[in-house]
């Protein structure tokens, strides 16, 4: 059972398209998509020898028997030389042969990409994709890896394809296949199918075995709920390596003010049910909540999904940045392939790293990451997603158009009343006040909200934990006071007053944007925050 399309196929066997291709894959199971590759070529072309060249193993043939494919040592090449390079060797043998071969290298790439880039292997591909043989030969040298990425140089030469995920229907007969092999009928394969949306079919056989063995070791029912759990679990751990989390459900998790994003919410929370699409109604795209560093945008991307009873999937562009050419943009592909089965809200923290121009280098890998990212938000229709940013002046037009977004919010600073309830809040967290002295600390908050003008949430959270832990290394165990506390707003600079001018052009940005209070601030801005922060 292989994953490639008949587009793929034709790409792979046919005679008249270019001696070279690439074949980009996002798994690490190459030795599997090896054989898939042989099997496939096999069919079209039996008399054809097919060998396999990897620095840990050298040159090997894979001979295809009725039982499965094996390796053998390969007497198609001479072997190279003492001191010779085998990458080197291989290429300009296949380059110089006359006979029929088709020549897998395996992560061939990754010695054609910075830091590694090797000119002599660079240009023995440049030869070999401008001298196309015309003969009545077959030759074909295939790069396979994982985030194959070629250089300038060649990607006019070597058409790039990929190794696609499995479709639904490839996954079902897989899962079919084994079912039929444990003889049970008591599992509802549509759902099994959903559940292992995201892997490749090498992953679900893998999984089923392991499953079933161990409810065999165990004395266990085999059951439905239980075996689509275990998939479910396999893809949270592929998903922690990638540092992406996934969050049920928080209880009593909530946020304060935005008058105007709250009510858009509760629109959204009714177009979000299946009964919409009866009426034509698309399901919701997602917005971008853009602002000022430490208003907790993350926070009401978390009540959003705990007050719509939905997991949130985090997904932060930084984490995903990796330092190989191709490496980002694979890893972006791979979570967003992995989370496709699973309903929520999508939340993209800083996507303004994927695209910033301090972070584009020459190569243009945060460029594929916007790419990938912007096909995804045209397709999708199982998440709604929170693009968060806090350096809003890096976010391209095209993330922000109508299509892609339904609506654009800006979270600012807390005005006056909002500070009071935040600082009320914090206050009030278990543990922190006695119950006797909760009504004198609230009749100095008032104070202390105006002496902490631009403050963000955060800034005010971390004035409060400050001050109490003051106290508490002074051996005080008795009622806070506001001389605990405005000192300390006093030698506290915040973000807003030490970056003036970065700040100013933040509120020059949300004149683009909808606000997401629905009254205006006392600091120069429409007011927004969350209660928590």
């Amino acid at each position: 059972m292989n994953n490639f399309t008949d587009r793929e196929i034709n790409l792979i066997c046919n005679l008249e398209a270019n001696q070279t291709i690439a074949i980009k894959q996002y798994t690490a199971d190459l030795a599997f998509i090896v054989r898939s590759l042989a099997r496939i070529i096999a069919k079209a072309h039996p008399d054809v020898p097919i060998c396999q060249f990897s620095q840990a193993l050298g040159l090997k043939q894979i001979q295809m028997q009725s039982e499965g494919e094996t390796l053998t040592q390969s007497n198609l090449f001479p072997l190279p030389q003492m001191g010779q390079d085998p990458m080197l060797h291989y290429l300009d043998c296949y380059y110089q042969s006359d006979a029929d071969c088709i020549l897998i290298f395996l992560n061939l790439h990754k010695y054609i990409q910075p830091p590694n880039s090797d000119r002599a292997i660079e240009s023995y591909l440049r030869t070999i994709g401008t001298d196309v043989v015309k003969s009545d030969n077959y030759k074909r040298l295939i790069l396979i890896g994982e985030n194959v990425v070629l250089p300038p140089e060649l990607i006019r030469l070597i058409p790039i394809t990929e190794m696609p995920l499995p479709t639904e229907d490839k996954r079902t007969a897989a899962l079919s296949l084994k079912l039929k092999e444990i003889k049970t009928e008591t599992i509802n394969l549509n759902n099994l199918t959903e559940a292992t949306a995201g892997l490749t079919v090498r992953e679900i056989f893998n999984q089923f075995e392991h499953y079933y063995k161990h409810c065999v070791l165990k004395g266990l029912a085999i059951k439905e709920e239980d075996l689509i759990a275990h998939f479910v679990d396999y893809k949270t751990k592929l998903l922690k390596s990638l540092k992406i989390e996934v969050k049920p459900p928080i209880a009593n998790l909530t946020f304060g003010g935005h008058g105007e994003l709250r009510t858009w919410l509760n629109g959204v929370k009714e177009v979000i049910k299946p009964e919409a699409r009866d009426y034509g109604i698309p399901f919701p795209k997602g917005c971008l909540l853009g602002g000022v560093s430490g208003v907790g945008k993350t926070l009401i991307a978390e009540a959003i999904a705990n007050s719509w009873n939905l997991p949130l999937i985090k997904i932060s562009i930084p984490k995903l940045k990796g330092g190989l050419v191709g490496e980002s943009e694979g890893n972006l592909t791979k979570a967003l392939k992995l989370i496709e089965s699973v309903q929520g809200v999508l939340l993209i923290d800083e996507v303004e790293k994927c695209v910033s121009g301090a972070d584009i280098d020459s190569s243009g890998v945060t460029g594929g990451m916007l790419s990938i990212l912007l096909e995804y938000m045209q397709e999708q229709t199982k998440h709604f997603v929170i693009l968060t940013a806090n350096n809003v002046l890096k976010i391209p037009a095209e993330l922000m158009r109508k299509g892609r977004l339904d609506e654009v919010w800006f979270a600012g600073l807390p005005n006056l009343e909002e500070r009071q309830e935040i600082l009320q809040i914090h206050f009030n967290q278990p543990k922190r006040i006695k119950p006797e002295y909760i009504d004198s600390v609230r009749e100095f908050i008032p104070l202390l909200a105006g002496r902490t003008e631009l403050f963000s949430g955060a800034e005010l959270a971390s004035l409060v934990t400050q001050g109490l832990t003051n106290i508490y290394l002074d051996g005080r165990g008795g009622m806070p006071q506001s001389s605990d506390f405005i000192p300390l707003a006093q030698n506290l600079v915040p973000l807003a007053k030490s970056q003036p001018e970065q700040h100013q052009k933040v509120i020059q940005w949300s004149l683009k944007a909808r606000n997401t209070s629905s009254y205006e601030s006392n600091s120069q801005t429409h007011s927004t925050t969350v209660s928590q922060c």
